[in-house]
């Protein structure tokens, strides 16, 4: 077969699969089915032709492309996955040494954002799917055991709003803005939820659970379940006599919560003993 009737050959049995794949933005109809919206300005007859142009939502349509397309793109995909993860070794390896501490099994991920100078970091910990974690002039000190969801934000600095005449942008710190930069601490056994973000001059305490989405601009207390924005305390994680059971049994005495600390967390919900409601209560 010639180069032009293979060509053509090609074109005819494959371009629809391909353009469906690549190029088309593939709709649901109101009854149901699947096509391609003519007034779509990409995929209808004006932008069918159009080189280069993609749209701006992508669906794969119910109708399967030709063995040759199916072939190539997961050629495709197996170079570009080995090469990510390639990619992603090597820049692990290279990034590791830069915090400013860590300690073992200490898992991030290299295509997150960090200013690994003034981060430092315990032992066992994971940082999670993508975070920005950024402190420009201060700390964030983040304990052992600490488990993170994905792309969480950590900000340990601020920006200067009060100065008239003058864009925000173009304001410069001076030494003595040192409260413009507080730094984040995080205590050991902390589980932060997925887009948590975290801002300067927050304190999470021991055992902490930061939901999901929190925005956390106070201190949160040892052992407390904080969600919202802005985060707050929703409650404890135990009854302050098991939170006392839980230290006896993972830390040594130098290292439990005081008696004082106990007292501030028997204020907060779910600090009292709740009822077993599997055995039944009669009146």
């Amino acid at each position: 077969m010639s180069r032009s009737k293979r060509w053509a050959f090609l074109h005819k049995a494959d371009y629809p699969h391909v353009r469906s794949l690549l190029s088309a933005a593939v709709v649901t109809k109101p009854d149901g089915g699947t096509g391609v919206d003519a007034s779509d300005p990409w995929s209808g007859p004006a932008g069918r032709h159009r080189r280069g142009a993609v749209p701006s939502l992508m669906r794969v349509s119910s109708q399967h492309p030709g063995r040759m397309v199916t072939a190539i793109a997961r050629l495709l995909d197996l170079i570009w996955v080995n090469g990510s993860r390639a990619r992603r070794a090597v820049r692990g390896v290279a990034s590791a040494r830069r915090f400013a501490a860590h300690g073992d099994n200490f898992t991030f991920d290299p295509d997150g954002v960090y200013t690994y100078e003034t981060i430092e970091v315990g032992r066992n910990v994971d940082l999670g799917h993508r975070p920005v974690i950024m402190a420009a002039r201060s700390r964030i000190r983040i304990g052992d055991n600490v488990m993170f969801g994905p792309e969480v934000t950590i900000r340990g600095g601020n920006h200067r709003i009060d100065r008239l005449g003058v864009p925000m942008i173009s304001v410069e710190k001076c030494p003595t803005d040192g409260a413009l930069d507080r730094g984040v601490t995080i205590g050991d056994d902390v589980w932060v939820g997925t887009r948590a973000v975290i801002l300067h001059g927050v304190t999470i305490g021991r055992g902490a659970v930061i939901g999901a989405g929190a925005v956390v601009t106070r201190p949160v207390p040892p052992y407390a379940i904080a969600a919202g924005n802005p985060a707050r305390v929703i409650r404890l994680r135990w009854p302050v006599e098991a939170i006392v059971s839980h230290e006896e049994q993972l830390y040594p005495p130098e290292r439990r919560l005081t008696p004082a600390e106990l007292a501030v967390l028997s204020d907060l919900p779910g600090s009292a003993a709740r009822p077993d409601s599997s055995v039944a209560i009669v009146p």
